[in-house]
């Protein structure tokens, strides 16, 4: 079980007994939510930025155990050294006690609600003059880590309420827990860390400004009240602190306008890549228009029997010239795997045959060429160079002819 605390704003409703006791009613004593601590206040490992953000559940604050605690313990006038009430320093640090702890209803609903009586006159004075409005819970409670910087509360015991110049909680605990003393480079700390995890380098750097004019106005009260001018410096360690702060804005600058330099340079290669496919799919279309389809087709089946033909939309689209082309890469391939090989180094002229690696023109150029020697070759075989005793094939009348002839022959045998 780990020692801390938590503030809360005291209420409007105030009243005084006959013996000029006062009595603070219905005072936010303690909420659900996140809280925020220092390095070394709970024992949890700090995240980057040196706090701990832990989270109080509804279960966990309102469970039976921890309403119960806060009946009849002391109230005190900021925190009692250790955090504690003991019956060893009660006398010394007691100024009132706490009785009728309940949960809230309505817009109350997430606080413990508690009446406060104040039997100590110099306490009573500050609540009323104003100089002590928020209340704080000493407790005890058991911590688990989510994460570095992330954790939760649970297993509360509350010890005393102390009455402080300011809570942890904040104005709605008036009369809360005693904030985390934060000087202006403990705030700068604990704000810039959102804006570097975020990359907000502007935000970061207007941090640092307004810190800088918080230390200004410490610093100035700092000084001697005598009127000593001697200046106030700042350690090694808080130096060392600031300039790593400052390391980090500035990393994050730089890393941002890379980024931004990388990001331009990435839109422009992916605007000029367009750009050029945008031209290639335009010559395309231009050497392959949707009317030469019949044509590929034809020369297709010279230099690949069989193959068939894509079905091709009869429109000047690059994916429509692409669809030619690509057939007669696969043409080319398939008639130099079979007999086309022949007639296709004829064209290539000592060149390897490449049907992926070649340029559109290039492809075209070797179909249509060896197309025509295919053709070529193909009517050197049906009109000259033939065998001895070879008859051409009968035309469908000379068939006919002939057909006719049999059935006359026929019946006049």
């Amino acid at each position: 079980m780990a020692r801390a605390y938590t503030t809360h704003k005291l209420g409007p409703r105030r009243s005084l007994t006959p013996e000029g006791f006062l009595i603070c009613h219905d005072v936010p004593v303690a909420s659900i939510g996140e809280l925020l601590y220092g390095r070394g206040e709970v024992p949890l490992q700090t995240g980057d930025d040196g706090f701990i953000r832990v989270t109080r559940t509804a279960d966990d604050l309102f469970s039976e155990i921890t309403l119960s605690s806060c009946e009849g313990k002391p109230v005190t006038f900021k925190h009692p050294p250790g955090l504690k009430v003991t019956a060893d320093n009660y006398a010394t640090v007691m100024r009132g006690h706490m009785s009728n702890a309940r949960r809230g209803t309505g817009s109350d609903d997430d606080v413990i609600l508690a009446d406060l009586t104040i039997f100590d006159r110099p306490t009573i004075d500050a609540i009323t003059s104003g100089q002590a409005e928020e209340v704080s819970i000493g407790y005890e409670a058991s911590y688990t880590q989510d994460a570095p910087g992330r954790g939760r509360q649970t297993n509360i015991v509350v010890n005393h309420v102390a009455v402080v110049p300011k809570g942890r909680c904040g104005p709605r605990c008036a009369i809360g827990d005693e904030e985390l003393t934060m000087n202006w480079l403990e705030k700068l700390k604990a704000a810039i860390a959102e804006k570097i995890r975020t990359g907000d380098a502007d935000g970061a750097a207007a941090l640092i400004t307004q810190a800088e004019a918080e230390r200004d106005a410490e610093l100035a009260a700092a000084a001697k009240p005598t009127g000593d001018t001697q200046a106030v410096t700042l350690d090694a360690a808080t130096l060392a602190i600031i300039t790593k702060l400052g390391e980090r804005v500035e990393a994050i600058e730089t890393g941002l306008q890379a980024k931004a330099t990388a990001d331009a340079e990435a839109a422009a290669a992916a605007e000029k890549a367009k750009e050029q496919a945008a031209t290639a799919d335009a010559e395309l279309v231009t050497l392959y228009p949707a009317s030469r389809a019949q044509d590929i087709a034809s020369k297709a089946e010279i230099l690949a029997p069989g193959f068939t033909m894509p079905t091709v939309d009869a429109t000047a689209t690059a994916d429509c010239a692409a669809a030619l082309c690509g057939c007669q890469r696969a043409v080319l391939a398939k008639s130099y795997a079979g007999d086309g090989k022949a007639s296709i180094d004829i064209i290539l002229a000592g060149r390897t045959l490449d049907t992926e690696g070649m340029d559109a023109p290039t492809i075209d150029g070797i179909f249509n060429a060896a197309a025509a020697v295919r053709a070529m070759q193909n009517n050197a075989l049906t009109t000259g160079n033939k065998p001895e005793g070879y008859k051409p094939p009968l035309n469908p009348i000379e068939r006919m002819k002939q057909g006719i002839a049999k059935v006359h022959n026929t019946k006049a045998a």
